[in-house]
């Protein structure tokens, strides 16, 4: 059995399984604790065969607190069947973190591959069945694509994805296979790289679909962000410092001329974001950020319980007997309501300190090892991660989604 567990395929199986149970989940809630059950079970045979799963990483704690947290969620709810449902998908997104850190480094590059797999599944998914009649589009040329591909398709009846949900996870997603592109054709492996780009086709096919303009926006950023930590990386070489701390200096050399620039701009910040093409909804959004904060307030250790949010916000802040929004569109809101400030710096530990731990390991400005480059992605993808969360929420808004620490996940099993 420990020969079992040390193969490379065994722990490509498990992620397999892992992603394809966990997608159930969020298809089937009803389903939930039998297949969170199933999804547990490798990772339970393998603590009694000696298995070490988080081989003694500091991220056990925050695990942990996030799992504690969570199930307080579930006490504190006022709809505890919804909670539970969402409970499944939050033990979905560990096991899924458990599985990617698990991996063995041969498997890096196929485990990217299949991370940009899923990018696609979201593109078709999204595309197959979004109602561009029902969800309008911000861009008036995407609505009328959309429309054309409705006559198109085959006539399906339920949307799965929204637009903002959708966008967001493909902006977080599209890193990965243009990394893994980018190492195919350096190898020489011409047909491998055009079969990555192709995945990297669909998805920004699909994003731009989605008329996401906050996916877009932070995908544009993270870019950007990236682009600095690679002069950063490059000025360390040379100057013998530590990239983290010139990376520092350079974002606040970038950042504080522009927040300048962008408070002189007529109405600021909620100004700029209204008059970006589109449906104008910064006020909106900056509102409802607001009250949700109230919101928080009442409930800063338990959470307000998970899934609690539409009625809560419609119930206390609106004062109205109905459902209007189904989640704050804040990521760091959603978590800090949901499961209160423990299960909030939870999951910020283990998004930003996975980060930290790869970007402190440095590198060379020059590597172009697979490596090297997937590194690049999880960066953006983090930095993707963190900017959309301001404005949108698909890893937790809502149901949630499993890929909620994926990227955490993928940032030990590259920095480990």
């Amino acid at each position: 059995m420990r020969q079992l567990f040390s193969n490379r395929w065994y722990a490509l199986g498990e992620f397999t399984a892992v992603i394809i149970i966990s997608a159930l989940i969020v298809a089937r809630p009803q389903w939930g604790a039998w297949l969170a059950a199933i999804i547990l079970l490798p990772w339970l045979v393998g603590l009694v065969f000696g298995r070490v799963t988080f081989e003694k990483t500091t991220f056990i704690i925050p695990v942990a607190l996030f799992l504690v947290s969570a199930a307080v969620g579930v006490w504190a709810a006022y709809d505890q069947q919804n909670a539970l449902e969402k409970l499944w998908v939050l033990l979905a997104a560990v096991a899924v973190f458990v599985s990617l850190i698990n991996q063995p480094k041969e498997n890096l590059g196929v485990v990217a591959g299949l991370v940009g797999l899923m990018g696609v599944f979201i593109a078709i998914i999204f595309i197959l069945t979004n109602d561009w009649h029902s969800q309008s589009s911000d861009l008036t040329l995407i609505r009328r694509v959309g429309e054309w591909i409705m006559l198109m398709r085959p006539p399906i009846q339920v949307s799965l994805l929204t637009p903002n949900f959708a966008g967001g996870l493909l902006a977080i997603l599209v890193p990965f296979p243009f990394a893994v592109s980018i190492h195919y054709w350096r190898d020489g492996k011409r047909i491998a790289s055009l079969l990555a780009i192709s995945l990297v086709v669909v998805i920004l096919v699909g994003l731009f679909l989605t008329s996401s303009r906050g996916a877009w926006i932070a995908l544009i950023t993270g870019t950007g962000l990236w682009l600095i930590w690679r002069f950063s990386l490059y000025l360390a070489a040379k100057a013998d410092k530590h990239p983290l701390i010139l990376f520092g200096l350079l974002l606040l050399i970038t950042i504080l001329p522009l927040m300048w620039v962008i408070s002189l701009a007529p109405g600021g910040m909620l100004g700029l974001a209204d008059r970006i093409p589109g449906l104008p909804t910064g006020g909106s959004r900056y509102e409802l950020a607001v009250n949700t904060g109230k919101l928080i307030g009442d409930y800063p250790f338990t959470g307000g319980g998970l899934r609690s949010f539409p009625g809560q916000y419609s119930q206390y802040i609106l004062v109205i007997p109905y459902f209007l929004f189904a989640y704050s569109h804040n990521f760091y809101l959603d978590l800090f309501f949901e499961q209160g400030i423990i299960g909030g710096i939870a999951v910020l530990w283990l998004v930003v300190g996975a980060a930290w731990m790869l970007m402190a390991k440095g590198g060379s400005y020059s590597n172009t090892s697979i490596t090297s480059l997937l590194s690049g992605a999880v960066i953006i993808s983090t930095f993707v991660l963190l900017v959309h969360g301001l404005v949108d929420d698909p890893l937790y808004g809502d149901l949630g989604s499993p890929l909620l620490l994926l990227i955490p996940g993928f940032d030990y099993f590259q920095g480990r």
